[in-house]
């Protein structure tokens, strides 16, 4: 209850209640309003009665003040492996994921188009929306486009990463920073890779800086092939795949192809 929660649309307190569970509750209700109503299509007489008494006991009350809360990171590799994203400037990352049941919705894109709008991805984007409504109406909006444009990846709606069975998996030693709610070992790749969880806002700030590795000596961990005139590099995870594991892979061009060095 209280005035920012007043504020906040449904999609955001549908984020509050996801990760609840994941910080340990059993469950994260809200008290039906206007806003639940109209996007549940229900009459809201028909609901008041879902709250609290007056006079209902409690184990524990909680109070916060919003205007005082920072942007955290959830880092390696547990929810409650809580940090200032202020703390965490410098930390090379590999990927960010924005996208998931848990910050894949509307406004989230929204939030991400409008920070690189008009800018270029430092690192690998990859861009899932929840569902298919949502990546219709972020089409509509202009949002796909403008985050396209920045060179985000973007993908079919649902999982994608969160569930580590589909685009981006991540091998030894990367880093992720991902939108989605867990970030225990092996859930997005190996168990050597760090999963950093943020929200849309700081992976989408995030990813558009500098401090990647990008050119010179810092692609390293990149190796060419030329082949029929078209030179393509591929990562180390994918150079772990071909020499230990004889994958069969069917790899995206443009998720691998990089701009050539100067």
């Amino acid at each position: 209850t209280g005035s920012a929660v007043d504020a906040m649309s449904v999609a955001s307190r549908m984020t509050i209640s996801n990760m609840a569970i994941e910080a340990g509750a059993k469950c994260c209700l809200f008290r039906p309003d206007e806003k639940t109503c109209e996007y549940s299509e229900v009459n809201l007489e028909d609901v008041d009665w879902l709250y609290g008494d007056e006079d209902a006991s409690y184990c524990r009350v909680m109070t916060y003040q919003a205007e005082e809360l920072v942007p955290v990171c959830a880092c390696p590799s547990q929810v409650d492996n809580i940090h200032p994203v202020s703390e965490l400037v410098g930390t090379e990352i590999d990927q960010v994921f924005i996208g998931s049941c848990t910050n894949g919705r509307l406004e989230d894109l929204a939030r991400a188009a409008k920070i690189l709008e008009g800018k270029t991805v430092a690192c690998r984007t990859i861009v899932t929306p929840a569902s298919r409504k949502i990546y219709i109406e972020a089409v509509k909006a202009g949002y796909m486009e403008t985050l396209a444009k920045a060179g985000a990846i973007i993908t079919q709606p649902g999982c994608g990463l969160c569930c580590g069975r589909s685009g981006g998996i991540l091998c030894d030693g990367e880093k992720v920073l991902a939108t989605n709610n867990r970030n225990f070992l092996g859930r997005m790749g190996t168990s050597k890779v760090g999963i950093y969880l943020g929200s849309p806002a700081t992976a989408a700030t995030d990813c558009r800086r500098q401090w990647r590795r990008t050119r010179g000596d810092k692609l390293k961990h990149i190796c060419d092939f030329s082949r029929g005139g078209l030179n393509i590099r591929l990562g180390a995870c994918i150079q772990t795949l071909l020499r230990d594991r004889k994958y069969a892979l069917f790899i995206s061009l443009s998720s691998i192809l990089l701009p050539a060095a100067n």
